[in-house]
């Protein structure tokens, strides 16, 4: 049979093809022809060379392998790739970017897609596109082969592609009728069940939402959604208590809200007539509320509020403005009637919760309900005569019956991987799964095993460097000889040993546990023992050839006698690494089963007080010359120890202790600790330190950082608290607490702040007694002489020159209740402008450079007393308009025009009521 190969639709060659060329195909995954072929000459191909195979292309995107087995044969392998690999060829990209966040439904995904891929290779188009609530994803340099397995996970679907025909739906296959049955004339040449390696069985899912919108009074101080009874089970009467989490980060309290209006001169102002709650009353401490659009032209941008005003159901925002300098909104990009939105970093009210909480639990009983069962994937081997005779063309995606009595299998499963090789397409192989790969709870669950793998192997290191250590140890044994000739049995005395080493322990009892909790008092019950599955590594016995780590399921023994004491077992096998958790009520050696290892984890304690106590006997501790190995060192009481097996310690009491590894996995804790001196290195430094509560003193002159209050007070000799820094010092006009500075006189108790806000203070009784400064002030400079020296309350250095702006004789003068006086110059922030603008509050001079007419909206919500001064510098005319206030001419209101030609500047003031014009011609 002879395969031929095209560039650009004409022949270039052809490979004659035998049993070693096969067709494979896997669902949403491998598509490609792998040719393993002899020819007589070389065969000019290169990259982007193709096949045709029942109707569609495969293309050669790698350099094929090539063999010269003499002057007249060549084996070529070459790697035919399907129409989805041509995906690999194009980065992900929008606008230009290829790190960028996309929000949209299924359907604007893949238009983007198309965009992207068809300016390369074109001909692909959207065949199905199932819809979905839309989503915000984040891309980063990826191919569009990547990200779409990234949206189709995303949207939990699945994809399939036919020529360059994009399908995404929940399902790609279809329900058949085919049954296939091991047996003659029924289908099977064999079926073979395998196990999913990558994936685990949980019958216990503990599931989590996202941490946003709660507070911190929230189910207990509980720091992400959860539901009423925080965990599901499932199938724990087959499989046991397997425990697992689940956590959706798209899962929170939330209401999608739509814009019902936009403000007509600021685009950063809308209105959401349907809201029904106050947002103001539900503002989180310390966190700046968010605005997080959907959909419209900044779908996907996250902008904090500026204000809420609750009677309009009126939002401010402000501006984003991304690392290039790019401001959202703009001209061409800001919200309009109809776009969806939705609040972040605010304690959504209780209905909200309710519903996130109800889906959340829905959410993780689905993920138990695929999860609580093993996966499991069965290899077909199809009868090629019943395959051909029938006419039946096997696809990846559908979903056929198999039947096997011996093997328990009666189902109807997924075709997730097809083969067979080209000359014999009714040779056919097939892999059936009852799961899905890459589902979106799947990777979840392939997450959690990965984790448990990386936990594994940092004890195998342990364990490791313990086996090698147990071997020393007792090689150390045989070594040991005696230099002095002096130690013989009589220096064993009744009141002191001599030796040169010694081993406390016995060589069974030299075992460590992997993730192994033994609970006592089980549920509050003196008289069940409750120990978990893990892993027993042992340091010196092994099974040779298989190893040193057993796995055991865990178990819970009930109904014990409180008055009995029991010895705890791990009975594990000496032919296969698999054990069982056992209780005795008389000690057993390692060896007095037969096939079996007894090794003694401990003893439980009859019951004393309503409860049991449990001692753990394994280990090993050596002792010799100045060194002691051993695993834990503890006090009488158990509150304090060392445990250099696992790499933790704690010394103190529940009041006041250090510790290690104990409180917080990885952190060093103190608590209770008063530090009444210390010397710190040159270059000393402590990382990840955490302090509840921290005094220099109990009373009198201190300073005091407490966890309450969240705020680091210094209190002076008597006691009074005279500067804080705190997270609320300081409440603006939307009702948000500041953090700042605060600073106090306690006789007068005047005080002055420093906030995100400004600077405010009431403290006018500041003294300075020096020659010419004898007076009040709150914000003073005293003058050093030079008339045009440094010294100014209020100062800024000049745009040019090297002095200061704006002084006289110490800065800003004020001569009795009107006087200024400026020893340089009063400077007005300016603006130039062609095109019609809204003023800002920053805005005092304009120069309008327009050619045609323009118009000028002056600031919303002006302060009393605000200047504007508006030149016109060509002939065009400029209106000016203000949105919010009257503006008055002659005390007549009417329409404003700067001017009446080329040069005219027109003078508004704002009276608190009305803007006031005039202007001076040029």
């Amino acid at each position: 049979m002879q395969l031929k190969i095209y560039r650009n639709a004409q022949e270039v060659g052809q490979l004659t093809l035998d049993e070693r060329s096969v067709f494979t195909h896997k669902l949403m995954g491998e598509h490609k022809i792998v040719v393993d072929s002899i020819a007589h000459e070389p065969i000019a191909i290169q990259l982007g060379d193709y096949i045709e195979w029942r109707g569609e292309r495969y293309y050669i995107n790698t350099a094929p392998s090539l063999e010269k087995i003499n002057n007249f044969t060549y084996r070529y392998v070459i790697e035919f790739e399907g129409e989805i690999y041509r995906l690999y060829n194009k980065i992900f990209m929008d606008e230009g970017q290829a790190s960028f966040s996309y929000h949209g439904d299924p359907q604007l995904f893949l238009e983007l897609l198309l965009t992207n891929i068809n300016s390369i290779d074109s001909g692909w188009s959207l065949e199905t596109v199932e819809a979905a609530p839309a989503q915000t994803l984040t891309f980063a340099d990826e191919s569009c082969r990547s990200s779409l397995t990234k949206i189709a996970e995303a949207f939990g679907m699945e994809f399939r592609i036919a020529g360059k025909a994009i399908y995404l739906q929940k399902s790609v296959g279809a329900e058949t009728t085919l049954q296939f049955e091991y047996g003659r004339g029924k289908g099977l040449y064999n079926l073979q069940r395998n196990r999913i390696d990558d994936k685990n069985v949980v019958t216990r899912v503990y599931g989590f939402g996202a941490r946003k919108n709660i507070d911190q009074d929230y189910r207990d101080g509980a720091t992400r959604l959860v539901f009423e009874n925080r965990y599901l089970d499932q199938n724990t009467e087959l499989y046991g208590i397997r425990e697992g989490s689940v956590t959706f980060e798209d899962i929170y309290p939330q209401r999608t809200g739509t814009v019902t209006a936009i403000d007509a001169t600021e685009r950063r102002i809308f209105n959401d007539a349907d809201l029904n709650f106050n947002v103001n009353e539900y503002l989180l401490e310390g966190t700046v509320a968010k605005i997080v659009f959907k959909t419209g032209a900044l779908a996907g941008y996250e902008f904090e509020i500026e204000y809420y005003r609750n009677a309009d159901s009126e939002f401010r925002f402000n501006p984003f403005v991304e690392e290039n300098g790019y401001t959202l909104p703009n001209d061409l990009n800001y919200p309009e009637v109809g776009d969806e939105y939705t609040l972040v970093d605010i304690k959504m009210p209780e209905a909200y919760i309710i519903d996130a909480e109800t889906k959340l639990e829905a959410q993780t009983q689905e993920y138990l309900q695929e999860n609580s069962v093993p996966r499991v994937m069965y290899d077909l081997n199809l009868d090629e005569k019943y395959v051909r005779e029938r006419g039946i063309d096997l696809r990846v995606g559908n979903i056929v019956r198999v039947l096997d009595a011996q093997l328990g299998v009666n189902a109807q499963i997924r075709v997730v991987e097809v083969s067979y090789p080209l000359v014999r397409p009714d040779a056919v192989t097939a892999v059936i799964a009852d799961s899905i790969p890459y589902t979106i709870q799947e990777r979840l669950v392939a997450n959690a095993v990965d984790n448990r793998t990386e936990i594994r192997d940092v004890d195998r290191e342990r364990v490791e460097l313990a086996r090698r250590s147990a071997l020393r140890f007792r090689n150390l044994q045989g070594l040991i000889f005696d230099p002095d000739g002096y130690f013989d049995p009589k220096n064993i005395k009744p009141l002191s040993i001599e030796t040169l080493m010694l081993s406390v322990g016995a060589k069974s009892q030299n075992f460590g546990l992997i993730g192994v909790s033994i609970q006592a008092n089980a549920e509050g019950n003196a008289n069940t023992l409750s120990i978990s599955g893990g892993q027993l590594a042992h340091y010196e016995i092994e099974i040779e050839g298989l190893g040193y780590v057993w796995d055991i399921d865990p178990v819970v023994f009930p109904d014990l006698d409180p008055v009995k004491p029991y010895y705890v077992y791990a009975k594990c096998s000496t032919t296969s690494l698999t054990g069982e958790w056992m209780i005795s009520e008389t000690p057993k050696r390692v060896d007095e089963e037969t096939g079996k290892y007894l090794f003694n984890l401990g003893v439980l304690y009859p019951v004393k007080d309503d409860r049991r106590d449990f001692d753990f006997t394994n280990g090993m501790t050596f002792v010799n010359g100045d060194t002691i190995t051993t695993g834990r060192i503890k006090s009488l009481d158990g509150l304090n120890f060392f445990d250099l097996s696992e790499g933790k310690f704690k010394i103190g009491n529940e009041d006041s202790s250090l510790d290690f590894n104990v409180t917080e996995k990885g952190k060093l804790t103190l608590k209770g600790v008063l530090v009444s001196s210390m010397i710190l290195a040159d270059n000393a430094a402590i990382e990840n330190l955490t302090v509840r509560n921290l005094r220099t003193r109990d009373e009198g002159r201190r300073v005091e950082i407490t966890e309450a209050t969240n705020a680091v007070t210094l209190f002076d000799k008597d006691g009074n608290y005279v500067t804080t820094l705190d997270d609320q010092v300081d409440e603006n006009f939307v009702q948000q607490r500041l953090a700042g500075l605060k600073a106090r006189n306690p006789d007068n108790e005047r005080q002055s702040t420093v906030t995100g806000n400004g600077m405010r203070t009431d403290g006018s009784g500041i003294y300075i007694d020096a020659p010419g400064a004898s007076g009040r002030a709150s914000i003073y400079a005293k003058y050093t002489g030079n008339k045009n020296g440094d010294s100014a309350a209020i100062a800024a250095y000049a745009p040019t020159g090297t002095g200061l702006a704006g002084l006289f004789i110490g800065g800003l003068k004020i001569i009795g209740a009107n006087g200024l006086y400026l020893s340089s110059s009063m400077h007005y922030n300016t603006r130039r402008i062609s095109s019609s603008v809204t003023l800002t509050s920053r805005d005092h001079f304009v120069s309008c450079y327009n050619t045609q007419t323009i118009t000028v909206y002056l600031p919303r919500n002006p302060e009393e007393g605000r200047h504007i001064e508006i030149r016109r510098i060509n002939d065009a005319a400029i209106e000016v308009k203000s949105s919010d206030r009257q503006m008055l001419q002659a005390g007549v209101e009417t329409t404003i025009y700067v001017g009446n030609g080329r040069g005219d500047i027109a003078h508004f003031t704002y009276d608190g009521r009305y803007w006031h014009y005039n202007y001076m011609p040029r």
